[in-house]
């Protein structure tokens, strides 16, 4: 009994990845290692950076939670991830998670973060490996932003500048504290309307010829200017 057993389980084992790639799913489904969660990822995706800190801040990857990263940038990465989102019809974005037999595109702490660490408290949580995935439709959830849609150009955070008269355009992720406090509080006290009034004075006070008058008509400006 114990041998038909073995039997049936190798040619499970033998078959099963001939009919995935019949249904068009992934070709090399059986070179992913077993994990609880499969990601899809890339160097250059802000999105899945996002995702690699959040999981390292929560510690949520561990030796009782392991996770498959699948880095699209290499070869057998980027077949996997080509046929996957072919066979899921989804959108060619990173990251793209698969977790607890469902389908997360896209990241975000509130859903894809909130997944794993759901998936991670789960009593009895059961390993898939990634060919079961394959094995039965899963719900699609829109997790979040991705990095690129359509496309698999990089995906970068877009750098925010400040446009300055005189000083040009400034990035404040990379100029120092002190700095933005001189620029900005130069911005802050620019008055063209104080500037001319200021100027119209001094002319004023040039014409008085009285050097003590002088001095009490500019204090009384300096008083009411106050």
């Amino acid at each position: 009994m114990k041998n038909i057993v073995a039997f049936l389980l190798g040619v499970i084992t033998l078959v099963t990845p001939q009919l995935l790639l019949a249904q068009g799913a992934p070709s090399n489904v059986a070179n992913v290692p077993n994990a609880d969660a499969y990601i899809f990822v890339r160097e250059d995706c802000s999105h899945c950076q996002d995702l690699k800190k959040f999981i390292a801040e929560g510690k949520i990857e561990d030796a009782t939670y392991v996770i498959s990263y699948i880095d699209i940038y290499t070869s057998e990465g980027k077949e996997l991830f080509e046929q996957s989102t072919a066979f899921f019809g989804i959108e060619r974005v990173t990251p793209i998670a698969l977790v607890d037999k469902e389908l997360y595109v896209g990241y975000s702490k509130e859903v894809l973060g909130a997944a794993l660490v759901e998936h991670k408290a789960k009593n009895g949580r059961e390993t898939y490996s990634f060919a079961a995935y394959f094995e039965s439709d899963l719900t699609e959830t829109q997790a979040g932003s991705g990095c690129e849609e359509g496309s698999l150009e990089p995906c970068a955070p877009e750098e925010e500048t400040l446009k300055i008269p005189v000083l040009g355009e400034i990035n404040p992720q990379t100029a120092s504290l002190a700095f933005l406090a001189i620029v900005l509080g130069f911005v802050d006290g620019f008055n063209p309307c104080a500037m001319w009034v200021l100027l119209t004075f001094l002319v004023i006070l040039s014409q008085v010829g009285d050097r003590k008058k002088m001095i009490q008509v500019a204090g009384l400006f300096i008083v009411a200017e106050a």
